[in-house]
């Protein structure tokens, strides 16, 4: 790159000052050819650039001539043997011309980066009214004519290009020229000072033939990657970086007045519509991700690039992890996918031999694919996933296909199996555990009563008093568990139909949730991703959540009402029928009144025995087993707690028609 030069200067070639009249001139040449007669032609052209008045006023600037011919020889004497510590020394003191003039020539000359910051200080300096006064005073000695000041300034302006050229020079000839920017950017205290800014201008000038090179590389690389080309992601990304250490110190620039650097942004442009076709169009999620990321870190500098490259990563992250995620899950997906197929066969191989290899065929397939899936997952961030799979299965096992037995077998052998990282999903499926074992305990119960085998009905009422040791519900089971004891030791029967049916229902009701099944905390699905581009799995949990939202929106919407006693509407005979309010209230109202009735029989009054059993009887076919909404209940449950004094009367007018 062609510079600045001290030692091309018409005044250093013929040994004379700036001072030197015409005469002077003339005895210099004639000397200088005597010493050097080969290169007479070029002393020639030398003497008639000082007698030129523009030339010379470029030579007069390029020089050291606000200093004594003496000093000026000793400065350039220190550089030509290179003595960087004396110069760095002695340029601050110089004039700013001067100064400038040496600091460039330093910094060429001895690639020393040391000399830049002088250069840089020395130009800020320097005045054009103060360099127009001194230039005319020294041609008034010289007998040449005045100059003017708009000679000035653009020769002041072509005297800072060629410093700006020297410093590049060097810069560009050092280990790290984007590094030696950013410190001379940082360093700088006014980053928009004219030689600065011409610096960069010449880097960039400097750098664009490089640049224009790379770019068709990664033009090329594109094309090989959108193909599908092993290694085009990595090639791709060696290019981006090899761009982005030329471009740093334009971006750099740039970045200062809040701008994006063009070229760069250009660049960046292409690449990310492509990675946005990867993954739109191809569902390539992880290379676009990987090439994404990369320009997060190497165009941070591009405001635009840094605001849309946020984003990109996340989504791509999530996509690729979607993506990533499904593939891993899907031989356990498929698995239970037979096992649905064929769901009674699944559900006999689950009480019978538990979640385990030992199992039949189906549950087998399950265990095989949830230990291969966990494995491959272990240590990720989705170490979870099976186990969230696999208790959704015994879910759906207790709720949707009424068999709390299998499901708490398949619930114990995922315990087991896993321990979660997620201390909640731990939490999580030790509570599933215990209402799947209250559900089977429950139906086992009920089917004890109803066969008349109270002895089993004892033994299962004990197990759900241990497993529940406090509270309302406990204090039902004791009760239940004492009339169930005299029954079997006394054969009595009427009574426990009825407390065993009452406290069924009373433990639906406490759950909170539809008859013989519960609403279990939210499932495991893939997080639905904000782009363009999806994946199954993603439209999966986008299903569920819209599914979650309506369930919200159906009991928001449910009827609050006030009711009163003739707002009930007895419900038909059934289970896991879905109940209207005033169903539910009809079942909230009667269990009270039975509740209440339940105290006045007696086991002598056989009327009063058979007529209360029957009413039980009745209940329990309309409201054992239901589907509700929660307001609904709730509402129920609030009027009845308030009207208890009436539905305590209605019972008392019913034991009253018993003694007639």
């Amino acid at each position: 790159m062609e510079g600045y030069s001290l030692r091309q200067n018409p005044f250093a070639l013929l040994r004379v000052s700036p001072r030197a009249k015409l005469a002077e001139i003339e005895d210099a040449f004639e000397d200088a050819v005597i010493e050097r007669p080969a290169e007479e032609q070029s002393l020639l052209k030398t003497k008639q650039l000082l007698l030129t008045p523009n030339a010379r006023l470029i030579a007069e600037l390029s020089w050291l001539s606000e200093v004594a011919p003496r000093r000026a020889d000793q400065l350039v004497a220190m550089l030509e043997r290179a003595d960087s510590t004396g110069l760095l020394k002695a340029t601050p003191d110089l004039p700013p011309i001067s100064s400038a003039n040496l600091a460039a020539e330093a910094a060429a000359r001895l690639g020393d980066l040391s000399f830049i910051p002088l250069l840089i200080r020395a130009h800020g300096l320097i005045g054009p009214t103060e360099t127009l006064d001194w230039l005319n005073s020294t041609r008034a000695t010289a007998g040449f004519a005045r100059v003017e000041p708009a000679q000035v300034t653009e020769a002041l302006r072509t005297l800072r290009s060629a410093h700006a050229r020297s410093a590049v020079a060097a810069i560009v000839a050092g280990k790290d020229p984007p590094g030696a920017l950013a410190d001379l950017l940082t360093a700088s205290a006014d980053p928009h000072a004219p030689l600065l800014k011409e610096i960069f201008r010449e880097y960039d000038h400097w750098s664009s033939p490089h640049l224009a090179e790379i770019e068709r590389d990664i033009d090329a690389a594109l094309v090989r990657l959108m193909a599908g080309e092993t290694g085009a992601v990595g090639r791709l990304n060696a290019l981006l970086t090899s761009w982005d250490e030329l471009s740093q110190p334009a971006q750099l620039y740039s970045q200062l007045s809040g701008l994006d650097e063009e070229r760069s942004l250009r660049i960046y442009r292409r690449v990310r519509s492509h990675c946005i076709d990867l993954a739109n169009d191809h569902q390539r999620f992880e290379e676009a991700h990987v090439v994404a990321a990369v320009m997060r870190d190497l165009f941070r500098e591009l405001p635009t690039a840094a605001a849309e490259l946020a984003t990109d990563v996340d989504t791509l992250a999530r996509l690729s992890g979607d993506q990533k995620l499904e593939a891993a899950l899907s031989p356990l997906y498929a698995a239970m996918t037979t096992a649905r197929t064929n769901v009674t066969r699944t559900l006999a191989e689950l009480k019978a031999a538990g979640f385990s290899e030992r199992a039949g065929p189906n549950v087998a397939g399950i265990h095989r694919a949830f230990t291969a899936t966990a494995a491959a997952l272990a240590g990720s961030e989705n170490a979870d996933a099976p186990i969230r799979v696999v208790r959704s299965f015994a879910l759906d096992l207790n709720n949707d296909h009424d068999d709390p037995p299998a499901a708490l077998a398949l619930l114990k052998g995922l315990r087991a199996m896993a321990t979660p990282a997620d201390e909640a999903l731990t939490s999580q499926i030790a509570t599933d555990i215990v209402i799947t074992e209250n559900n089977s305990d429950h139906r086992l119960l009920k089917q004890a009563i109803a066969s008349d085998r109270f002895g089993e009905a004892v033994r299962i009422v004990e197990q759900m008093v241990a497993r529940t040791p406090s509270g309302e519900e406990a204090s039902q089971l004791r009760s239940l568990q004492a009339q169930l004891t005299q029954r079997r030791n006394r054969g009595w029967l009427k009574w426990a139909g009825w407390a065993a049916a009452g406290l069924f229902v009373l433990y639906l009701i406490m759950q909170g949730n539809n008859g013989s099944s519960y609403t279990p905390p939210a499932t495991y699905a893939p997080e639905t991703p904000a782009a363009t581009a999806t994946s199954d799995a993603a439209s999966a949990a986008a299903a569920a959540e819209t599914a979650a939202a309506d369930a919200v929106a159906a009991q928001a919407a449910a009827p609050t009402e006030t009711a009163s006693a003739a707002d009930e509407a007895q419900p038909p005979v059934g289970d896991g029928l879905a109940l209207e309010a005033s169903q539910v209230r009809y079942c909230t109202f009667q269990k009270a009144r039975l509740t209440a009735l339940q105290a006045l029989v007696t086991e002598s009054n056989a009327t009063a025995v058979d007529d209360f059993n029957s009413r039980v009887s009745d209940y329990n076919s309309r409201c054992s087993s239901f589907r509700y909404h929660a307001a609904d209940l709730e509402a129920a449950k609030a009027i009845a707690e308030r009207d208890a004094g009436r539905f305590a009367a209605e019972a008392r007018t019913i034991a009253q028609g018993w003694d007639r």
